[in-house]
């Protein structure tokens, strides 16, 4: 499966007008810092997450242990930007399921910013587990939580 995008959540910015702008955009200028040494990424911040655009020849794991350590910086996942449509969605997350082992559990979570994307979270929920799950699970056993899938309303990352 190969990520395309790193999804960067930010720590305690509850700051609220112009303050808060000045200090994503310095997150972002961390951020950058931080991947200097390295190529093949744009840098996209917005007022709750950053997004940052991966080449295929970019070292992914490098670019997310230095993220890691810049202050201001909550958490990170690997993420991988499709369609929003339901049937190229489907086979996506039925590729995704197929990189685990016969065996190894994991959960699959749904988030809907776009509340105009006709599903709701539950039926998104629904629809992703059944075509992504081989057996059934614990969930108290996954070994895994899935990369959610979250369906944003902005057109680009």
């Amino acid at each position: 499966m190969m990520y395309d995008h790193i999804l960067v959540r930010y720590g305690e910015l509850t700051l609220k007008g112009a303050n808060r702008k000045m200090f994503v955009n310095k997150l972002r200028s961390n951020v950058k810092q931080a991947l200097m040494p390295l190529q093949g990424y744009n840098v996209k911040a917005n007022r709750d997450r950053m997004y940052i655009e991966v080449t295929p020849e970019a070292d992914i794991e490098e670019m997310m242990r230095r993220i890691s350590k810049v202050f201001g910086v909550k958490s990170i996942s690997p993420v991988m930007k499709i369609e929003k449509d339901l049937e190229v969605a489907k086979a996506q997350a039925s590729d995704f399921a197929k990189t685990y082992a016969e065996g190894d559990s994991f959960k699959i979570d749904v988030k809907r910013s776009d509340k105009q994307f006709p599903y709701d979270t539950y039926q998104l929920t629904t629809y992703f587990r059944r075509c992504s799950f081989r057996k059934r699970t614990r969930l108290s056993s996954c070994k895994a939580f899935v990369n959610q899938i979250t369906l944003l309303k902005q057109k680009s990352v």
